[in-house]
């Protein structure tokens, strides 16, 4: 990260952000730009940024524009946007520098390219970022003492983190963000900046959109880049959602809110449901099972409650767990997986008999997630690990270490390949076989 300096902000703000005629300060180090090249199109589109704001690139390389947001120039600039500058990547031979957005502020969103011969055929870009690969095999029992980071995308802050269920794209909610990436290359696909804090994500079953919680309202994100869609879900202004999920059969979103209430967003009507079900207190976890028969929710106060949505009774209720951060269902509904303040516990969903509990000795876990076999169940905690627990018998297998914040948001993609690991630190980690 270089140091931003005062003439650094007049350079920058003496322009409206989104113009090409942004004068950008030369970076510290590295290869300089080259300022005449004809650029490959554009991969992704950047936002419209307002008056007085300026691109900005949070994970440090925005190749085709794909990942650059707005920030607003403030007097506490320096401290507010530290990402302000980022450090260009180093070319190799014959390649330089290119600004593929046409507008690459601070040195952000800066990429390197070999240039065309033909100015009306440009070189495109590589179709992923330096160095990511796809894993060469699924995650197993047998390979698990192989497990290893593979690589790690930085968007700020991580709530929330959900792969499609084709396991082609991950989506998280970081920061004032939405992010959709491609999985083969790691590019963000599709991305929406908020005024405020973006507290969940969830992905429609065919993966053509997520939902979005970002205060009192969703919106509808399309990963095709194309534009999202607000939902006005009749909360007040000082209510916001805590947590959402979309229904299996993609009609409904559930969404809880931090007055205690649990709500339905229907899709065919564009309509707001209202509350099926008596409030049940401050829900921090909420989600469908993979059959749609339940939904089962998470409170601050140590309840999980689990309703039957055929008529929105209560199928199990289990108090006095102490603060249960997340709850998760297995991938064939036959477990209920729930996060505390104390461990983890699992339940059986034919009787709602407790499988196994494994305390983890004053360290919150703040996220559970099923591996797609049923094989794993990872566990994220405050205290920056992930524990790789036997699904079956709660016995635990492996540990995973390398964050620098509090583990907030786990989830196995559908194919095996990766275990994603998004933390407070900022970071999402992707975990798998070389």
């Amino acid at each position: 990260m270089t140091v931003l300096l005062v003439s650094t902000i007049v350079a920058i703000v003496g322009t409206a952000c989104g113009t090409s005629q942004t004068k950008t300060p030369a970076a510290a180090s590295g290869p300089s730009q080259t300022q005449n090249l004809t650029t490959p199109v554009l991969q992704c589109t950047p936002p419209l940024c307002q008056q007085g704001q300026v691109f900005t690139c949070s994970s440090a390389n925005c190749p085709g524009g794909c990942g650059t947001t707005c920030a607003t120039v403030t007097p506490e600039f320096v401290t507010a946007t530290p990402f302000i500058l980022c450090t260009p990547p180093a070319c190799g031979p014959g390649e330089v520098l290119t600004c593929p957005q046409g507008d690459c502020a601070g040195g952000c969103g800066d990429t390197c390219a070999v240039p065309s011969t033909d100015s009306q055929n440009p070189t495109p870009l590589t179709p992923s970022l330096p160095d990511f690969t796809l894993p060469g095999q699924s995650i197993s029992a047998a390979n698990l003492s192989q497990l290893t980071e593979l690589d790690k995308v930085s968007e700020g802050p991580v709530n929330e983190l959900a792969f499609s269920s084709d396991s082609n794209m991950l989506a998280l909610s970081a920061g004032n963000n939405a992010f959709v990436h491609d999985m083969s290359s790691l590019y963000v696909v599709a991305n929406q900046q908020f005024n405020v804090p973006t507290n969940s994500v969830s992905f429609s079953p065919g993966g053509e959109q997520i939902a979005v919680a970002y205060g009192n309202a969703i919106s509808l994100m399309p990963v095709d880049g194309s534009n999202p869609v607000p939902v006005d879900t009749g909360l007040a202004q000082d209510v916001k959602i805590t947590h959402l999920n979309f229904s299996p059969d993609g009609t409904t979103i559930a969404f809880a809110s931090s007055n205690g209430s649990v709500n339905l967003y229907n899709l065919n009507e564009m309509s707001s449901q209202g509350s099926p079900v008596p409030d049940p207190g401050p829900v921090n976890s909420l989600q469908y099972s993979p059959d749609s028969t339940f939904l089962a929710a998470g409170t601050d106060d140590g309840k999980v409650i689990v309703w039957n949505t055929s008529d929105w009774s209560e199928a199990k209720r289990v108090e006095g767990l102490g603060s249960v951060k997340s709850v998760t269902f297995s991938p064939d509904a036959t477990l209920l997986a729930v996060g505390t303040k104390s461990g983890v516990t699992v339940l059986g969903t034919d009787t709602w008999n407790q499988k196994f509990s494994v305390p983890t000795n004053g360290d919150t876990v703040l996220s559970v997630a099923f591996s797609s076999d049923e094989v794993f169940l990872a566990a994220g905690t405050a205290g920056k690990i992930v524990h790789i627990l036997n699904a079956a018998t709660g016995e635990e297998l492996s540990r995973l270490t390398g964050h620098n914040g509090p583990v907030t948001s786990l989830a196995f993609s559908g194919d095996g390949l990766f275990l994603a690991s998004g933390s407070a630190d900022g970071t999402v980690r992707l975990w798998g076989i070389k």
